[in-house]
């Protein structure tokens, strides 16, 4: 007997319904309360200093490159094997995309095919699988360009003991309801060490601001709302144990699936 296996199932418990109606009648729409603690709890989850929420997973990394200074007459490496995201957002920032081909054993990239001469790094976790991060260090110390982590796919996941997102200069993370973790829309966090990027970012996310009344950069409106953050901030709670039975689950077809279904 077949039975139909969904794609993804939308989850909305009890309680991101009371988190979201508690946003709603007592927090500020935007820029809520809810907005700062999951920045807060984020950071802490993946383990770098800042965390900073905004619109998408494609607001994520085109505010990074953005930030890190890249623009016209730029070219930054990325995966062929990923969503259209991760080569977008680079020409959303003006710059040229340098098509990486994968490792077919993990599906990441293989920067071993890059001859070309770059300004930034994108590498791609993905389907929440890290790549070879040590090749990326190396090649981003080689060549002196920053990494910018795609890991829209990959809430969680762990690289010699590092969860990805906090390997690189930045860390970009989706909300979008079909990953592991959602905020019941769009939605996207930077991850980052570095303050004046953290900074950047936060005034770009905000038409760039600089105070409350002055604008000092072209910005863009790339925040998460208040609802959003505070349905997060449930999630997050609940996703390493997700994590533990999306590998269990990934276990089982390992075990019953023959090699000519694979």
């Amino acid at each position: 007997m077949k039975e139909n296996i969904p794609f993804f199932i939308q989850e909305f418990s009890e309680e991101m319904k009371d988190a979201a109606i508690h946003a709603l009648q007592n927090e500020n729409f935007v820029g809520g309360e809810s907005v700062i603690k999951f920045e807060e709890e984020f950071a802490e989850y993946i383990g770098t200093k800042f965390a900073i929420a905004v619109s998408s997973g494609n607001s994520a990394l085109h505010l990074s490159l953005v930030s890190l200074g890249i623009s016209v007459n730029s070219k930054v490496i990325t995966s062929t094997n990923s969503f259209i995201a991760s080569a977008n957002c680079i020409k959303m920032s003006n710059a040229e995309p340098i098509l990486a081909d994968i490792n077919p054993a993990d599906g990441n990239i293989d920067l071993s095919s890059v001859k070309t001469k770059a300004d930034a790094i994108i590498p791609v976790h993905i389907y929440g699988n890290p790549c070879d991060f040590d090749s990326v260090i190396s090649y981003s110390e080689q060549h002196g360009i920053p990494i910018i982590e795609d890991a829209c796919q990959a809430h969680g996941a762990v690289y010699e003991q590092k969860k990805v997102g906090g390997l690189g200069d930045v860390g970009c993370f989706s909300f979008y309801p079909t990953k592991n973790m959602t905020v019941c829309g769009d939605g996207g966090m930077v991850t980052t060490n570095n303050e004046e990027i953290k900074n950047e970012i936060e005034s770009l996310r905000d038409n760039g601001r600089k105070t409350r009344t002055e604008h000092d950069k072209l910005g863009f409106t790339m925040r998460l709302n208040t609802v959003s953050a505070a349905i997060g901030r449930v999630q997050l709670e609940t996703l390493e144990n997700k994590n533990k039975r999306r590998r269990e689950i990934a276990s089982l077809y390992k075990k019953f699936l023959n090699e000519d279904c694979m």
